[in-house]
C-alpha cells in the first residue's frame, strides 16, 4: 500500500502541474493574441502615418515648384522693369541733349537783352529745373 499511496501522492502532484502548465499555456496564448493585435494595430498605425509623410512629401514638392515658378517670374518682371528704366532713361537722356541747344540760345538771347525772351525767363528757368531734376532722379 505504500507504494499505492506513493504513486497516488506524486500522480495528484503531476496532476496539478498539468493544471499549472495548462493554466500558464493559457495565459501564453492571451498574451500572443494580445501582442497579435497590438502589431497589428502598430502596422495599421505606420500604413497612416506612411501615407501622410507621402501627402506631405507631394505638397512639399508642389510648393517648391510654385517657389521656383514665382523666383522666375520676379526675375522676368525685374529684367523688364530694368529694361523699361534704361530705355526711359535713354530717351530722357536723348531729349536733354535736344534741348540743351535750345537753352543755350535762350540764355545767350536773355544775356543780350532781348525783351521776348526775358519775358519767358521764369517758364525756361523752371524748365531747367524739372530737367535738373529729372537728371539727378536718372543718376540714382
Amino acid at each position: 500500500m505504500a507504494d499505492n499511496t506513493e504513486i497516488r501522492v506524486q500522480l495528484e502532484s503531476l496532476t496539478k502541474d498539468i493544471e499549472n502548465i495548462n493554466n500558464i499555456q493559457g495565459r501564453l496564448d492571451t498574451a500572443i493574441d494580445k501582442l497579435t493585435d497590438v502589431s497589428t494595430s502598430i502596422k495599421s498605425m505606420l500604413a497612416v502615418h506612411e501615407e501622410k509623410i507621402q501627402r506631405q512629401e507631394q505638397i512639399d514638392d508642389i510648393i517648391f515648384k510654385k517657389l521656383k515658378d514665382r523666383d522666375s517670374e520676379v526675375d522676368e518682371v525685374f529684367r523688364d522693369l530694368q529694361r523699361e528704366m534704361d530705355q526711359v532713361e535713354k530717351r530722357l537722356l536723348n531729349e536733354i541733349r535736344s534741348i540743351t541747344p535750345s537753352i543755350n540760345l535762350f540764355s545767350f538771347l536773355n544775356r543780350n537783352g532781348n525783351s521776348e525772351i526775358r519775358e519767358s525767363d521764369k517758364a525756361v528757368s523752371c524748365f531747367i529745373k524739372i530737367i535738373v531734376l529729372f537728371i539727378n532722379l536718372i543718376k540714382l
